[in-house]
């Protein structure tokens, strides 16, 4: 077996004598996995290499790494390198395009990981526009509006199959990403000045109003008019804390956030969060589960939003659930909490059809089920169950009284179990699961998600 092109074979570099002594100065062209272990100071690389693995890890006082325009690599990975100042690498790619929900990829297409590199002040990736798998977590950047483009050109990529960062980037280029993960970023309003979609979006663990808005394009937010875009499957919005703060301007990182998002294909997720204030008034649709739940003195503005799979209003405290004028047609609805009376009994004044079941337990006593009542004897609704004033009890329409006390926080968890659907409840514990797993990012779910990805692409994991 060729050392020099065996796929498999590992270069462990530790000094500047390995490189310019070791095998890689015998290799016309390296082809195996480069592993950067117990090295210091400065690492200058030389000869040419197609890498299918550049790993750097278990080098505390390492400083700076530089790598020539005749490397690349599918993979590279730094790993708890917090004295890395410097890295000059650059990767080159070949175009990514999203389609009918599909991915195309060229040949070389790279993937970054940088897990804990709090001193990293500069990464030269040169112009590089798409990416593979994008992670940055833990780079150390303080609050920063434009630092982030002094030090990685993020401002520049196109496309990827992943993102997940923790601090403030420019993303002003990005038109279309499958996995997008954001989470704990503050200080920052960089809005997707170009985003077109996103297959899967995960927000979470957010306290800043402002970094949150831009995130989601919020229009009027820091009066900017940023454009539109689509969620090809799922979002989340998960555990996004915002300050409860009166004097916020509407609209002006504190208060009302207008995310523009026009439609989502599968899943979408609103879970424990507390002072948010969206009103999505560009959503027309929900391809399949629309779930608000555990939030806190939170507000909900569904105006333009038309069909749905099924829609779970659940367990939201000092939160008033507003209509949705637009909504037609529903597979199952569920709502149980606060219901705005203010616009009357017709909360779905534009309602065609709910093939499921449809189940209202309000936490207010002057909610009034008459209108509900006549869309079940219209046959528009084929089960309903209401308990709120003029429900219809006396013209076979089934009645529940109602199981929690009106400061929200009574009802066991049995009760909420028999009012949901298997299928409902299927879709609250993805979404939790999913956002446990992302917002926590430790290092042991970390690792075996890069494993995966190595497997998918041939590439030996991490060492």
């Amino acid at each position: 077996m060729d050392p020099c092109t065996s796929l498999s074979n590992d270069n462990v570099v530790t000094s500047q004598d390995d490189i310019d002594n070791g095998l890689l100065s015998k290799c016309t062209t390296y082809q195996g996995n480069i592993l950067i272990r117990n090295a210091t100071g400065t690492l200058n690389f030389t000869g040419q290499a197609q890498a299918h693995n550049i790993s750097v890890a278990d080098c505390p006082r390492l400083q700076v790494l530089k790598f020539p325009d005749t490397y690349s690599t599918y993979w590279f990975e730094i790993r708890e390198v917090n004295n890395l100042t410097s890295v000059s690498f650059p990767l080159r790619s070949d175009p990514i395009t999203f389609s009918g929900g599909g991915i195309s990829v060229g040949a070389n297409l790279p993937s970054l990981s940088i897990i804990g590199a709090k001193s990293l002040t500069t990464f030269e990736v040169g112009n590089s526009t798409y990416f593979g798998t994008l992670t940055l977590l833990d780079v150390g950047l303080g609050p920063a509006t434009s630092r982030d483009t002094e030090w990685f050109s993020s401002g520049s990529i196109k496309a990827a199959e992943s993102i997940e960062i923790d601090s403030c980037f420019d993303l002003s280029s990005l038109e279309d990403v499958g996995t997008l993960t954001v989470s704990r970023v503050s200080n920052c309003f960089l809005p997707f000045s170009s985003i077109k979609s996103i297959k899967n979006y995960v927000l979470t663990n957010m306290n800043d109003s402002t970094a949150l808005a831009g995130f989601l394009n919020g229009r009027s937010a820091w009066f900017v008019d940023p454009p539109s875009f689509r969620i090809n499957e799922s979002i989340i919005l998960d555990s996004l804390l915002l300050p409860n703060d009166p004097y916020s301007l509407l609209g002006y990182g504190g208060d009302e956030i207008v995310p523009q998002v026009t439609t989502v294909g599968t899943d979408f997720n609103i879970t424990s969060n507390a002072n948010v204030n969206f009103t999505f008034d560009t959503l027309t649709g929900v391809g399949a589960n629309l779930v608000i739940y555990n939030n806190t003195n939170s507000r909900f503005k569904f105006d333009k939003i038309s069909t749905v799979g099924s829609m779970l209003l659940i367990d939201n405290i000092n939160t008033t659930l507003l209509w949705f004028p637009a909504l037609t047609i529903a597979n199952y609805i569920h709502i149980r909490g606060y219901i705005d009376t203010s616009v009357g009994p017709n909360i779905f004044p534009a309602l065609q059809s709910v093939t499921g079941q449809v189940v209202i337990e309000a936490w207010n006593d002057d909610f009034d089920c008459s209108k509900l009542v006549q869309y079940q004897q219209d046959h528009m609704i084929h089960y309903l169950s209401c308990n709120g004033m003029n429900n219809g009890t006396n013209s076979g329409t089934k009645n529940e009284t109602n199981s929690s006390t009106n400061n929200g926080t009574g009802g066991s968890s049995h009760e909420f179990n028999q009012a949901l659907s298997p299928g409902a409840w299927a879709g609250i514990g993805v979404a939790i699961s999913v956002v446990v797993a992302e917002s926590e990012l430790c290092r042991e779910v970390t690792s075996i998600r890069y494993e995966r990805c190595y497997v998918s692409k041939g590439t030996p994991p991490y060492r």
